[in-house]
């Protein structure tokens, strides 16, 4: 029997989807059909997949390249077909996708759910599927004519005035997701500033899947509300209650939409807000959450989704809000409006001089006073302690394995290094897309007796790996997309712990490392360079250890996470640093 499964909406759900379905039918083979992609060419299949066919179809009929899919397979046998189920059970059912893939010869019908259960789909449970499917399209297509309408009478009324709440505001703090590998820097800070005020509030948009818990989101955990995700009668009737309950509002929300290139009042609407928890359409949620309770200013961490939700919010309550902006506003992205964003927030947070300058230039900002630098803070009392370094050459990096990193430019540098005979080995702690070239990378330059790939560890682990390394080296570089790190924590955890950090000179770096100073440059995207720096940093003993000793009182002094949540607090007060 083979098995064929439709490729899930997100690429991070995907790769949970093939290992579901190798559990579920182990040792059958599995064909992927996978959206195409006219500027990528034939999709190379993914580990344990044998083979991918493309779906093809257009902007105007997307359920189209369904029926093309169907008929391509249809000579097949397929003793079992899976499909993807968004936001199940309380999403409307993809009910022409699951009747399409029903009919093909001989195949059994299964449901994937996001969080990897694979379920049956007979006849009485297809049925009901079909019947709320119906049922969403009617409610749907009524409030997208309720959303034109009051579009048209709310006119410009979205372009609101800023407003500083008077007094101490009683602020709530938006998440993108918890728990999450990536943003120990965001849950560090929302911790510290539940010390310093601990009636504030914290609201998060989605439960993530997360091998491990680091001790940050552990801790956080205990203390935030998510946002629910409530099924088809209980969304419309939210949706439907804003309408009524505040009709101007609610149009300057679905305007604000429609003046978009492209967009629409219907953007809001749709499947997209129950599949995706930070969907902008989820704004009516977030305001629901909002509404009864005390507060009067709503802070949202990332300047791309989180930040349209919490837009949304802010339009439909009349609240100011604000926004803590990753590196993520260099590149596009659906709903990235930016300018609206900027336009409606009391203040726009950055961690970097380089990240407000770039930030205040795509705005055509000369004088850009709403942006407020406030750096990323580190624990220095969980961080500190004194590194064993063993002066065997053991460098360590640990990150997401994508593109602005730089690693496939360390493993070229370390080829280079091999091929002089310098003694090294490196760790790369994390995981991501990038991982499978980086491995195959290393194989090339035989370079496998002196890597070791381990996979995504706790901060704790990174801690007690820093403690026992020569250098700590993320030579980070800009993304094709645009895409780069402000200062990544990871150089900030390597100086407090007193170890030397390899790195490069890109976006918000310099700031805090100086050649020979308080670490060591090379050029971005040079292996070259980077073998030299590296080499130098071995080399020079006596150099290294000036330079780590100044990092940790550079670090110590300025990037403290008890400083960083109380300037921000100060932000929200209304008192931007430096004004």
């Amino acid at each position: 029997m083979s098995v064929l499964l439709i490729e899930p909406p997100a690429a991070d759900w995907a790769e949970r989807a093939i290992r579901s379905v190798r559990e579920r039918f182990p040792g059958e083979p599995l064909t992927l059909v996978a959206k195409a992609d006219p500027r990528a060419g034939p999709r190379v299949a993914p580990p344990g997949v044998a083979e991918v066919v493309a779906r093809r179809g257009g902007r105007r009929l997307p359920g189209l390249a369904d029926v093309r899919a169907w008929l391509a397979l249809a000579a097949r046998r397929h003793g079992a077909v899976v499909v993807p189920f968004p936001g199940k059970p309380q999403a409307p059912a993809p009910f022409l996708r699951l009747l399409v893939f029903s009919l093909l010869p001989g195949t059994r019908l299964w449901t994937l759910r996001e969080d990897g259960t694979i379920d049956r789909m007979g006849a009485a449970p297809g049925v009901r599927e079909g019947v709320r499917a119906a049922g969403f399209r009617l409610l749907d297509a009524a409030a997208r004519l309720l959303a034109r309408v009051l579009a048209l009478l709310a006119g410009s009324r979205g372009r609101t005035p800023l407003v500083f709440p008077p007094g101490t505001p009683r602020a709530v703090y938006l998440l993108p997701v918890l728990p999450d590998l990536s943003h120990t820097f965001v849950y560090r800070e929302v911790l510290a500033i539940l010390e310093r005020r601990p009636e504030a509030e914290v609201l998060c948009l989605e439960r993530g899947i997360a091998p491990f818990l680091h001790p940050e989101a552990a801790s956080l955990l205990g203390k935030v509300r998510f946002l629910p995700r409530p099924g088809i009668a209980a969304r419309y009737a939210s949706l439907f209650g804003w309408m009524v309950r505040a009709p101007l509002r609610t149009g300057a929300l679905f305007a604000l939409y429609a003046r978009r290139p492209r967009g629409s009042s219907g953007d809001l609407l749709g499947r997209g807000p129950f599949v995706e928890p930070r969907h902008p359409g989820n704004a009516f949620l977030l305001a629901d959450a909002l509404r009864k309770g005390g507060a009067n200013h709503l802070h949202s961490y990332g300047s791309t989704y989180a930040a349209n939700v919490a837009l949304g919010a802010s339009l439909l309550l009349d609240r100011p809000f604000s926004v803590t902006a990753y590196e993520d506003f260099d590149f596009d992205y659906d709903f990235k409006m930016l300018a609206e964003k900027f336009g409606r927030a009391t203040f726009f947070r950055v961690t970097t001089r380089d990240s407000r300058a770039r930030l205040g230039r795509q705005l055509g900002l000369e004088r850009p006073d709403r942006i407020a630098v406030i750096p990323w803070g580190i624990d220095p009392v969980r961080w500190g302690g004194s590194a064993h370094r063993p002066g065997r050459g053991i460098l360590l990096s640990a990150c997401r394995l994508v593109e602005k990193k730089g690693l496939r430019h360390l493993v070229e540098a370390l080829a280079r290094l091999a091929q002089k005979g310098v003694p090294f080995r490196w760790i790369a702690a994390g995981d991501g897309p990038e991982r499978p070239g980086l491995e195959a990378l290393v194989a090339r330059h035989g370079l496998g007796g002196r890597v070791e790939f381990l996979g995504p560890v706790p901060s704790d682990r990174v801690r007690e790996l820093l403690l026992q390394s020569d250098l700590a080296v993320l030579p980070c570089v800009v993304a094709a997309s645009g895409d780069r790190d402000g200062i990544p924590t990871f150089l900030l955890e390597a100086m407090l712990c007193g170890v030397p950090v390899v790195t490069t000179p890109v976006s918000g770096i310099p700031e805090l490392v100086v050649d020979g100073e308080t670490g060591f440059l090379a050029r971005p995207g040079e292996p070259d360079s980077l073998a030299q720096t590296i080499e130098r940093a071995l080399a020079d003993r006596p150099l290294a250890d000036r330079v780590a000793a100044c990092a940790r009182e550079r670090v110590a002094a300025t990037q403290r996470v008890e400083r960083s949540a109380e300037l921000l607090l100060q932000a929200v007060g209304g008192r931007l640093p430096g004004t």
